[in-house]
């Protein structure tokens, strides 16, 4: 009831109230999804936005981009906004560009030498001669580098030491002692430590703490554990061994390895990269419990001071929230599914909210969230939470996709201006990528 009450609250402050027909003309949130739209005029957009192109993959090929550097992906900015990080989902030949927003000319950090060839030894491992597949996330860590991951089997994690480099010396580093996972969402706490999640219908949550503040070549894993879960870790989070197993409430991080990074006695080895995964593997052997299709993963902090993590469960219509008690332990709820109300019509939003993939966090705590569907239903929805407990009181659409073939992917806030967001339109039906802009006016 209390939630009720807040959400009716946030529907008056927007001239609707609980129940309630669709917002008519507000500023927000949309009342529907768009229908077939332009690649000149992609969004269907709330009042009080607007849209720019930056650059698309036509543009910079002409100019020499690869070839198979298409399916832009989670984008991210530089410290200081003057470039953008954009990686390349393709399953071989995949790579990682810096693109110089001034300029709009760009310089390849990254690129998969097409030859299918993924090595899964370290000490084997040359960036200039090694193919990369599946590269979905570019993270801006804290200490000045990007991280990016493959999203698919036996996935590994890689650093860009000097992403800023203009010369031939690119330093990339394959994080050898961070579990492989099909990787996506990556995101660091306060103190460093890195969590990540595996893309997987028996996909886990995972925390990674350096050994040495910003040193990510050594250090300590760990899956996150619900203390009531008795399910089978190792079938999908809806089997019939799990789909009545609670997934919410205390829980705490299982350790995999020592500080050092050496797996512990009785867990299966975390870094078999490439023909196995190993770091689901290793989730299993300990009983990590299992979500569906995690995906991204975002942070903020919540009104009592604690840090939280949030992720996308993909397969389960579903954002959860991980509240970090202290290094050991947390408490797991539902950050919105499809009883959250719809700020659009004051009722559980249902089945509008579909196949929630990429998340962001606003300057000002919001959380957005970026649905992996093509058009017609291809939205971004904004998440109100105005208590800051971690219990979203409702959500409304704040942009619509309209390019056919299209999803919106990569959406992330300026470090520099909390009015200006970028977002890719990945893969539509022409092949032409495209960066955007969205500025709050």
């Amino acid at each position: 009831m209390r939630k009720l009450l807040i959400a009716n609250a946030v529907l008056v402050a927007l001239g609707a109230s609980l129940p309630a027909a669709a917002v008519d003309g507000g500023p927000f949130p949309l009342p529907a999804s768009t229908g077939v739209l332009t690649e000149d005029d992609p969004f269907l957009l709330s009042s009080g936005l607007s849209a720019r192109l930056i650059t698309d993959r036509q543009t910079l090929e002409a100019q020499g981009l690869p070839s198979t550097f298409g399916n832009w992906d989670m984008a991210t900015f530089d410290a200081s906004s003057r470039s953008i990080y954009v990686p390349a989902e393709v399953g071989s030949g995949a790579g990682v560009f810096r693109l110089d927003v001034k300029k709009g000319t760009f310089k390849v950090l990254m690129q998969g030498d097409n030859s299918g060839v993924r090595t899964a030894d370290p000490a084997a491992f040359d960036a200039r001669n090694d193919d990369f597949a599946r590269l979905d996330p570019a993270t801006a860590t804290p200490f000045g580098s990007v991280l990016t991951g493959e999203e698919t089997s036996g996935g590994r994690l890689f650093e860009i030491r000097n992403p800023k480099s203009n010369g031939n010396n690119i330093h990339v580093e394959f994080l050898d002692k961070i579990p492989s996972v099909a990787h996506e969402g990556l995101r660091f706490d306060r103190d460093g430590n890195l969590y990540f999640v595996d893309e997987f219908n028996s996909g886990s949550v995972y925390k990674f703490v350096p050994r040495a503040h910003g040193n990510l070549k050594a250090g300590q894993s760990f899956v996150l554990v619900v203390d009531a879960f008795d399910g089978n870790a190792a079938e999908d989070y809806n089997s019939a061994s799990n789909v009545d197993e609670p997934r919410t409430g205390a829980a705490h991080w299982e350790p995999l390895t020592d500080a050092d990074g050496v797996a512990l006695p009785g867990v299966s080895d975390p870094f078999a990269f490439v023909a196995t995964t190993g770091g689901r593997n290793a989730a299993d052997s300990v009983g990590g419990t299992p979500y569906g299709r995690p995906e991204d993963v975002t942070m903020t902090t919540l009104a009592n001071g604690n840090q939280i993590v949030y992720f996308t469960a993909t397969s389960e219509d579903a954002v959860y929230g991980i509240e970090l008690i202290n290094e050991a332990t947390a408490e797991v709820r539902i950050f919105v599914d499809r009883n959250t109300i719809d700020l659009a019509t004051g009722a559980p939003v249902g089945s509008p909210f579909n196949n929630p993939d990429n998340l962001a966090t606003g300057a000002d705590g919001s959380i957005y969230v970026v649905e992996d569907q093509e058009v017609p239903n291809a939205d971004i929805w904004k998440v109100v939470d105005a208590d800051n407990d971690g219990v979203a009181d409702a959500l409304g659409r704040w942009i619509s996709l309209g390019v056919q073939g299209a999803e919106p992917t990569g959406l992330e806030q300026d470090p520099n201006d909390p009015n200006r967001f970028i977002v890719n339109i990945q893969h539509p039906d022409s092949g032409n990528d495209a960066l955007w802009e969205i500025r709050l006016d």
